[in-house]
């Protein structure tokens, strides 16, 4: 069967065969619109939102990323489609050959099908198995008898502001009308006599020494809340029974009385007596009908102007003195968001270096602009000098540089008389004119130049800046030499990019542009080496095979193409004239060193960088794996761009002493690692990489919530004419906060008495503070950040997986960071600081605490097989999830 029959199976069970594009344009809005019509309540106007995951498929299939429509495989859709009950008619045994599994992802024989997978969007396996644990069919009578139930997180209080509950929440599920089982339903009278006949008895949480009485009792459910309160009339109510309506219910205890009261204004309907019928109605179906019942109000007419909202109502009874008070809420949910970066089965071969069209298009419009800008203040430069030779001559201080006429012959009226002056006005018109060959010159080079070698633009520009500002200083020593004081230093100064104007000016030149590159290398942004790094190695040659023994030192990469050969310098390079780097006064070079074990195949990279008395050093660990994983995560072609640039970051939450960056797009965090006699972290991370790679392999078949390491680095800056020497120990991981908008960010390990005060080395410097396990608990926080129960699924399973993962790898001490976005309301989660082994040092340390504080609850270092029993369970308790239909 092919692909187009088995979209068009679907499309004919959604009655949709008559408009095929627009199905497979928005699948999930069809699904959607399916699951609304879908009946599965015999209570009349009961209507069931659609659950909260497929709504956000749907808006993300309609907008998706930069405002580009995502749109889904037929197999994602099938998936969904066959759990609420449609698509049975598809038969995949005769659809396009799938090949062999390999360990860099799944072949196809079929080129068409290789084509569309590579273009498709795949659910992430996050929300494949949010799908899985929401979809019951509702297209066949079990999946309706699976609704006649309805299922809450039970809990009550002693108060609305308790930090910790008398009952903590826990599932409920109700089946309607169904008198057996650990939660059998009661009919609504019966729940209301039980309710007052326990008023008077104590809580049953010893620690409380109230009555039930005074306590709130909730059942959550979807995104509310119903409130269950039981109160004795109170002066300020009186007016509720001031009328006569009251005095049979008050005087026969077996009656129970309601009526609808306006919350805001006290409006109130006239009371009475429960019936019999409504007294044997199920107690869950009652609780339906409040959360979902469409029309369910006091009455055929608005109570008040306040009674359209389902919160402004308060429902009553009076039975036996006491007031029962059923209050709906709404409250918002949260999901729980894991990396966007998940590994996918499939991924693009390597594939030539192409910058997208965002990216080329503005590394050379910035280009552009450094020209423009410096050979504007050309133009002022000479104005200025002819000024103060007494003449004015016809150029425009705002020439328009695409005009050949960038410099004008002066008229015959404006020619100096004197042979001095004329003389200096006639060097200046050679200046001009050479200036402008210049200018055109360099920017017909912009136009050819490939983006992977922008650096030898730049340093042809800059040849032509020095250049250009010497003759400049010539001409004043020779023609004008109170000039260079008497300038108006404001209106002519030289207008000069920033890797160019240290150097020129005097200073310590701290940014490079080395040849055969793009990056700018900064020695006050790690990053920015890295980039340059895998850039040149991008650029100049694909993939290095184990068969080779490759060893490139301190060639000029003036020649450096030619050195390496065809083959390599081909790949990468530009089809057009490259740029002439031949006019140099400082040399620079690049040299890579590869050493490979015959034996693994797995080669660590080592570049070096010179310029003058300034080098560099960069060593790429484990260089093939981690392009495998940022391939597998589709971000390979971005990584380089946003490690050009990064800033530093105070980072706060946890105990360690590292140094932190982010680069500027914010995509990525450089965590300096730590190196002392008890900690050795690169050692450490050397060990763990390769059972690293092989978990990342298999989490595109299962959810995980590490927070993903995308490389891992050694750097080192050697400056001669200082004399200083700094080397370091980088990783680069994923932001995990990237494009969220966090209000509080939380660092859990399970360890509930661990507070954050003022114990974080950053906090009080205008970063916002870290929380840890004792202030997620205390501030309500757990009360607060209720889950969608698809979330809780999500993040058991992921933490279940990575858990494993990381006690069998022998480490532990690692946290789960949690970050809430309240404007989406999503948790953004992620493990962190997982690479601490349980070393010889930390046997001790655990061993000590445990002994010192008799037990080992709060003690943070403890073998890794307990460390993950007691981080699951506290994970399990601190996420609390709200059932849903």
């Amino acid at each position: 069967m092919r692909q187009t029959d088995g979209i068009a199976s679907i499309a004919d069970d959604f009655g949709m065969s008559e408009d095929l594009q627009s199905f497979q344009s928005y699948r999930f809005a069809k699904i959607i619109q399916h699951v609304e019509k879908a009946i599965i309540s015999v209570s009349p106007d009961i209507l069931f939102p659609p659950p909260h995951l497929l709504l956000r498929l749907r808006d993300e299939e309609a907008v998706g990323p930069d405002s580009k429509r995502k749109s889904y495989t037929w197999e994602d859709v099938e998936f969904v489609a066959r759990k609420i009950g449609f698509g049975n008619r598809m038969n995949r045994s005769n659809t396009a050959s799938v090949g062999q599994t390999t360990r860099f992802g799944t072949t196809t024989s079929n080129a068409t099908n290789t084509s569309n997978v590579s273009k498709a969007n795949r659910l992430p396996i996050d929300s494949r198995a949010g799908l899985d644990h929401l979809m019951t069919s509702s297209n066949s009578l079990q999946g309706i008898f699976n609704h006649q139930s309805i299922s809450f997180s039970y809990s009550y209080y002693w108060s609305a502001t308790s930090a910790t509950p008398c009952n903590p929440p826990s599932p409920i599920t109700v089946e309607y009308y169904r008198k057996e089982g650990q939660y059998e339903d009661m009919g609504l009278g019966e729940m209301i006599e039980y309710i007052c006949r326990r008023a008077n008895s104590n809580c049953l949480d010893r620690t409380c020494g109230h009555r039930r009485l005074e306590h709130i009792s909730t059942y959550t459910h979807g995104e509310a809340r119903i409130n269950i309160t039981v109160e004795q009339p109170r002066p300020e109510s009186v007016t509720d029974f001031d009328s006569e309506e009251f005095i049979p219910f008050l005087s026969n205890n077996r009656m129970i009385a309601v009526w609808t009261r306006c919350k805001m204004c006290k409006a109130r309907t006239k009371p009475r007596e429960l019936s019999r019928a409504s007294r044997l109605y199920s107690f869950g179906k009652y609780l339906e009908l409040i959360l979902y019942g469409q029309h369910f109000g006091p009455g055929p007419r608005p109570l008040c102007d306040h009674a359209v909202t389902k919160d402004a109502i308060a429902r009553r009874f009076l039975h036996r003195g006491l007031i029962v008070t059923f209050e709906y809420e709404s409250i918002d949910l949260f999901e729980m968001r894991v990396s966007r970066l998940q590994v996918h089965e499939d991924y693009l071969a390597m594939p030539r270096f192409e910058p997208d069209d965002t990216q080329q298009s503005n590394a050379l419009n910035a280009t552009r602009l450094d020209i423009l800008h410096f050979y504007e203040s050309c133009k002022r430069i000479i104005v200025a000098m002819e000024e103060h030779l007494g003449e004015t001559k016809s150029i425009s201080k705002h020439g328009n540089l695409n005009n050949n006429n960038w410099y004008s012959k002066p008229s015959s009226t404006a020619v100096a008389t004197d042979p001095v002056k004329k003389a200096a006005l006639d060097r200046l018109d050679e200046l001009g004119e050479r200036w402008k060959a210049d200018e055109f010159d360099l920017y017909n080079q912009l136009k050819r130049v490939s983006i992977p070698r922008l650096n030898d633009l730049r340093n042809r520009f800059r040849d032509c800046i020095k250049r250009t500002m010497r003759s400049m200083e010539a001409w004043q020593k020779e023609h004008h030499p109170d000039s260079l004081k008497s300038l108006d230093k404001d209106s002519i100064e030289w207008v000069l990019p920033d890797y160019i104007n240290l150097a020129l000016n005097g200073r310590e030149n701290t940014l490079h542009t080395f040849p055969g590159s793009s990056v700018i290398v900064r020695e006050d942004e790690p990053s920015s080496i890295i980039a340059s790094t895998l850039r040149y190695s991008m650029t100049n040659f694909p993939r290095l095979y184990p068969s080779f023994v490759i060893l490139l030192t301190c060639l000029s990469l003036n020649s450096l193409s030619e050195k390496i050969g065809s083959g390599f310098s081909s790949y990468g390079a530009s089809a057009e004239r490259e740029v002439d780097v031949t006019d140099r006064t400082t040399r620079e070079t690049m040299g890579i060193e590869q050493d490979f074990d015959s034996r693994t195949g797995s080669p660590h990279i080592k570049a070096r960088f010179s310029q003058g008395k300034t080098s560099f050093s960069c060593i790429v660990y484990y260089a093939a794996e981690f392009d495998t994983l940022r391939r597998r995560c589709g971000i390979h072609q971005n990584y380089v761009e946003s490690l050009s640039r990064c800033t530093s970051w105070a980072a706060n939450g946890g105990k360690s002493k590292s140094s932190f960056y982010k680069t500027k797009d914010d995509r990525f965090v450089v965590k300096q690692m730590v190196s002392s006699w008890n900690i050795a972290e690169k050692d450490e991370l050397l060990k763990f990489a390769p059972k690293y790679f092989d978990y990342m392999e298999r989490t595109h078949e299962a959810p995980t919530v590490l927070a993903k390491i995308f490389g891992f680095y050694t750097l080192k800056i050697k400056n001669g004419h200082l004399g200083h020497v700094l080397k370091i120990d980088v990783l680069v991981m994923e932001h995990l906060f990237f494009n969220q908008k966090i209000t509080k960010t939380f660092d859990l390990k399970g360890i509930q008495d661990r507070h954050a005060g003022a114990k974080q080395p950053n906090a009080g410097n205008g970063s916002s503070m870290t929380l840890w396990d004792g202030d997620f608990i205390e501030g309500r926080y757990k009360a607060l950040l209720l889950l969608h129960s698809h979330s809780k699924k999500i993040i058991r399973e992921s933490l279940l997986n990575d858990t494993e993962f990381l006690a069998g790898a022998n480490i532990m001490d690692y946290s789960l960071l949690v970050g809430v976005d309240d404007e989406r309301k999503e948790l953004v989660v992620g493990i962190v600081d997982f690479i601490g082994a349980y070393t010889w040092y930390k046997r001790i340390e655990s061993k000590g605490k445990t002994t010192l504080r008799g037990t080992k609850d709060n003690v943070t270092v403890l073998p890794p097989q307990q460390y993950k029993t007691r981080f699951r369970e506290a994970m399990e308790r601190y996420f609390l999830a709200v059932p849903g239909k």
